[in-house]
């Protein structure tokens, strides 16, 4: 029940930024810590609206094809997970060596390189308001 007219009378959006250390000395080198912002909750509640229906759209019409809508509803990691494990027990029923690459994403999302991210949301045909509007996020 929040309307326009309530919030266009908030202030400036402002953010809160806790650099919290990594799991080894951090050395007074904010290079060695993990940003963590933390936005107002009317942004936040924004944001989840937008990707609510951002995905529910991308969801419905196939927009997505093979791994890229594993964080959509309905999406899953299934298949690589099984595709791995029937590697890893052919392994062990020939009894031959196997060599597994993990590499960890968890940073690939704090680091999206806005061009690419502009393209990306250009070529899915996003309205140029909507890429502006998620493009803001990272940039504002």
């Amino acid at each position: 029940m929040i309307t326009y007219e309530m919030l266009k009378h908030l202030d400036p959006r402002q953010a809160i930024i806790f650099p919290i250390p990594k799991p080894y000395e951090w050395k007074c080198q904010l290079k060695n810590t993990r940003s963590i912002t933390l936005l107002e909750v009317i942004c936040k509640a924004f944001v989840k609206l937008f990707y609510n229906r951002l995905s529910f759209i991308l969801a419905t019409h196939n927009i997505l094809t093979g791994g890229n809508f594993a964080g959509l509803s309905g999406g899953t990691c299934r298949n690589p997970i099984i595709t791995l494990e029937s590697i890893i027990h052919d392994a062990n029923s020939s009894n031959s060596s196997l060599w597994i690459l993990s590499h960890n994403i968890s940073k690939a999302f704090n680091s999206v390189n806005l061009t690419m991210l502009k393209f990306a949301l250009e070529r899915l045909r996003l309205p140029f308001t909507a890429i502006m509007l998620i493009l803001s996020l990272f940039m504002n």
